[in-house]
């Protein structure tokens, strides 16, 4: 498993390429209120828990995120809250990244790593840097294509 960089990656676009219209906080607030007060399950990922119950339930985390405080399936309709992933989006819009990488969060990252035989140790959360690529650009049938790659990771994106 590698570092995650997602929230690098979504703090250095907001940092280098954002408008400036909007803070870090103003941001994260809508998926921050999302986690809080819930959302409405939706059939498609009513179905997506139900076929992946099995898999999901042999983490006591997300067998917390993903059912009901009785055990039970969401279904379509139902009101899902996930107060540990608002717990993460505030830390994160208060502090940064650095959260992420460097604070709380690390913590429970690296203790979960130690518990479960994982890799990923503090320091290579404090060292995860972000890196930018040139994508390399073409057209195929009148569609411009940009194709990224990496050592383990290429793809073809229709832009």
């Amino acid at each position: 498993m590698g570092v995650p960089g997602t929230v690098a990656g979504l703090y250095k676009a907001w940092h280098e390429y954002g408008s400036g219209k909007l803070s870090w906080q103003q941001v994260m607030q809508p998926a921050i209120d999302l986690a809080d007060k819930g959302f409405i399950v939706n059939f498609d990922l009513a179905q997506l828990i139900s076929a992946k119950s099995q898999w999901l339930l042999e983490n006591k985390a997300t067998a917390k995120a993903f059912f009901k405080k009785d055990g039970d399936l969401y279904h379509a309709g139902d009101l899902m809250k996930m107060p540990d992933l608002a717990w993460s989006l505030k830390q994160i819009a208060s502090h940064g990244k650095d959260a992420f990488y460097k604070g709380e969060i690390a913590k429970k990252i690296v203790k979960d790593m130690e518990i479960h035989g994982g890799h990923i140790d503090s320091s290579d959360l404090a060292n995860y840097q972000v890196k930018e690529r040139t994508a390399i650009l073409g057209n195929y049938r009148g569609y411009q294509i940009a194709y990224y790659s990496e050592d383990y990771f290429a793809k073809l994106v229709a832009v």
